[in-house]
């Protein structure tokens, strides 16, 4: 796909993202805070709803025991941005 922008063509790549706890969340309640800090409970809530896009889909799942635990634990966590 190409678009152009003032007669230069400006080529739109799909790229690969791996989030990993430091990335920000792109959407919702908790927009532009860290994964790390976004309580476990809201990711999992997003998971189960099937709210996520494919690499915060990723990130999830790779993290779903961990964030399952946090919510048993009460998700004692302070919030850090």
């Amino acid at each position: 796909m190409s678009f152009t922008v003032g007669g230069n063509i400006l080529l739109k790549t799909a790229t690969k993202m791996a989030a990993t706890d430091e990335t920000l969340m792109p959407y919702g309640k908790y927009k532009g805070i860290k994964l790390a800090n976004v309580p476990a409970s809201y990711l999992i809530w997003m998971y189960e709803n099937n709210k996520l896009n494919n690499w915060l889909l990723a990130y999830v799942k790779d993290n779903l025991t961990v964030l399952e635990m946090e919510v048993l634990n009460g998700n004692k966590k302070k919030f850090q941005d």
